[in-house]
């Protein structure tokens, strides 16, 4: 008897997760699809948004000036809004202060080191020579 309803429910457990498995499947090839799909449109949409601020350049600096690349796009962009972009990084210069702080802050920060590893290796030598004699 026990062993007749240990047999149902094990049927009914591995149809059930049968059932699961089919469903979890499913939801994961839907949600599959869904990405595809959102991806294509995002495609098109850069696509027209390329395109529209290629004619717009395109307008504003005449036909002469022939076609646009996409950084000419961003770079546009990032013009408009008001981003400028540091590419040389020689321009930026530390002050004297600075530089000295910076300077005496590596040699302090060395000093309270090395004070550190002589009170805590002196610590332990003191320990294991009391422990020897």
């Amino acid at each position: 008897m026990v062993g007749d309803n240990t047999k149902k429910m094990a049927d009914v457990g591995s149809s059930s997760f049968a059932g699961l498995a089919s469903r979890f499947s499913a939801a994961i090839a839907a949600a599959e699809a869904v990405v595809v799909a959102a991806q294509a449109k995002a495609t098109k949409l850069r696509a027209a948004a390329f395109r529209e601020a290629e004619r717009e350049l395109g307008r504003i600096a005449g036909p002469a000036s022939g076609r646009l690349t996409e950084a000419d796009v961003e770079s546009a962009k990032m013009a408009e809004v008001g981003v400028t972009l540091v590419t040389d990084q020689e321009s930026f210069v530390e002050g004297r202060f600075t530089l000295g702080y910076r300077y005496f802050s590596y040699f302090w920060s060395s000093a309270l080191l090395i004070f550190a590893l002589v009170v805590t290796y002196w610590d332990i030598a003191k320990v294991l020579f009391a422990a020897l004699f």
